[in-house]
């Protein structure tokens, strides 16, 4: 499940993890390996964050969700000088593809939503609304606008 301590460094820094956090993450691995209860623990909790995944919107590509574990964990580091995950509930939402990324805006989706009831409280979401009204179409896994 968990890739070996040789190699996690190098996906660690694929996945945008700030440099200063990786070897606490490999120690941790190393803690983590030989727990068993922590081992079964962590088996059920990925099953359970994975069970879904590609059932809601468009597929996109693991490697693109989890890459907002990184970019979390570098944002905690810029802000409070410690390493981790500040809301770790908000990433099981990229995890499973419930939650879409265009540029630095974050939003849930619903592919069952007519854009007729999209909300309109923001300039951002009037834009992508009246766009979508008016048949144009948005492809979550690049974040791109098209008519």
């Amino acid at each position: 499940m968990l890739p070996d301590a040789d190699t996690l460094p190098e996906i660690l820094l694929d996945l945008a993890v700030p440099h200063e956090d990786i070897d606490d993450l490999v120690a941790l691995r190393r803690t983590l390996t030989g727990d068993a209860g922590a081992m079964r623990l962590l088996e059920e909790c990925v099953e359970q964050l994975v069970r879904d995944i590609g059932e809601v919107g468009a597929e996109v590509p693991l490697a693109e969700r989890l890459a907002e574990a990184g970019r979390n964990m570098a944002f905690r580091r810029r802000r409070q000088g410690t390493g981790g995950v500040q809301v770790p509930q908000w990433l099981t939402h990229h995890f499973r593809g419930e939650l879409y990324q265009l540029g630095r805006l974050q939003f849930f989706g619903d592919p069952d939503l007519p854009p007729a009831g999209l909300p309109r409280c923001t300039s951002v979401e009037r834009a992508v609304g009246d766009h979508l009204r008016a048949g144009g179409h948005w492809y979550v896994e690049h974040g791109w606008f098209r008519r």
